[in-house]
């Protein structure tokens, strides 16, 4: 089986910066191998580094903590420098990305055939293989039969082995779900939940 999913490094924090390059490559690229798709994206991924606030936070493991103290602003923050990427790696494409706020309850209405969701999950959230912490991942679709959100997560891997499945409904990768309702106030960081979508310019 050849590997898919971007996956971070075992040390860092960079699972915002991966959930966004994931966002990207599921909703442009999803079929593409992450070697090759890492491969054809290293200047954007070396522009969203430079662009990068409390780069030493992300680099020694401790992750997307901007250094504000109140978590609107925080939030603000991370959904600006969210859009700041996309805009960054669509630089030199036909398209522009959209990034739009959402709540919990806006998730069950997203049409996956169009969009991808980035969010935040503590470390009360539980996939179907186990916990992950405090961690960026991107929900790639939606299982209605079996009341599972379809995920790309970067740390999925180490923590728990290969899982890549692909969506039949759109095509795209995820390694591992998480129950539609287990998406609530006390397991995501509901302002971190962004909705993002590919369109022409």
């Amino acid at each position: 089986m050849i590997q898919k999913i971007i996956t971070q490094g075992h040390f860092d924090g960079f699972c915002l910066i991966y959930s966004i390059f994931n966002a990207y490559k599921s909703l442009r690229k999803p079929d593409v191998k992450a070697n090759d798709f890492v491969w054809g994206h290293s200047k954007q991924w070396a522009k969203v580094i430079s662009v990068t606030p409390s780069l030493q936070n992300f680099a020694s493991g401790k992750g997307s903590d901007f250094g504000v103290s109140k978590n609107v602003t925080d939030e603000k923050l991370k959904r600006s420098f969210l859009k700041t990427c996309l805009d960054v790696i669509t630089e030199d494409t036909r398209v522009d990305a959209m990034v739009a706020s959402i709540d919990i309850k806006s998730l069950n209405t997203v049409d996956f055939s169009h969009s991808v969701v980035v969010l935040c999950v503590k470390e009360t959230s539980v996939f179907e293989l186990g916990g992950m912490g405090d961690h960026w991942v991107v929900i790639v679709g939606r299982d209605e039969s079996q009341g599972r959100y379809l995920v790309a997560c970067s740390n999925t891997l180490h923590q728990y082995g290969f899982h890549e499945r692909v969506d039949t409904q759109n095509g795209r990768v995820y390694n591992t779900t998480i129950e539609i309702k287990g998406i609530k106030k006390s397991t995501v960081y509901p302002e971190s939940i962004s909705e993002v979508t590919i369109v022409a310019r």
